[in-house]
């Protein structure tokens, strides 16, 4: 258990905002917030929704990539980071979407979307990848790659 408390500790305080110091005080019992995530999309990555899907990635021209991500989920801030550089990188190359799985459930069970971040890379609207949470240097293998296709 000694192992534990601190890995737990570390990232039970990654994930969750302090209680006010008013509330630690009062020894009222504490109620534990989670921290407020952002809903601006990364710069260079639109957000589309299940209505869309088909038209903006399944008959788009070229390279595409969707991520599919949730709000709570910390490390889809992360690969949402990267694929904003990305997206300055390749611009008017690839075509970056982000969709919200929270939001689109009925799209990520048809695409059996069970860990997040997932990522798909489609090349003229066929599927050709797909990765869970990888650095950027496994996903513009992946970008390059099916430019050079």
């Amino acid at each position: 258990m000694r192992y534990w408390k601190p890995l737990l500790a570390a990232f039970a305080g990654s994930l969750l905002a302090p209680a006010p110091a008013s509330a630690q005080e009062s020894g009222q019992p504490l109620l534990i917030t989670p921290v407020a995530q952002s809903t601006a999309g990364a710069p260079g990555v639109s957000y589309i929704d299940q209505d869309r899907y088909a038209e903006e990635v399944l008959e788009a021209r070229g390279v595409v990539v969707v991520t599919f991500t949730a709000e709570w989920c910390r490390p889809c801030q992360n690969v949402r980071q990267t694929l904003s550089k990305l997206a300055a990188e390749y611009q008017g190359r690839v075509t970056f979407r982000e969709l919200n799985v929270d939001d689109n459930a009925e799209l990520a069970l048809n695409y059996n979307i069970r860990n997040l971040p997932a990522i798909r890379f489609y090349k003229d609207g066929s599927s050709q990848v797909y990765l869970g949470q990888q650095p950027e240097a496994v996903i513009r293998e992946q970008i390059d790659k099916l430019l050079r296709q």
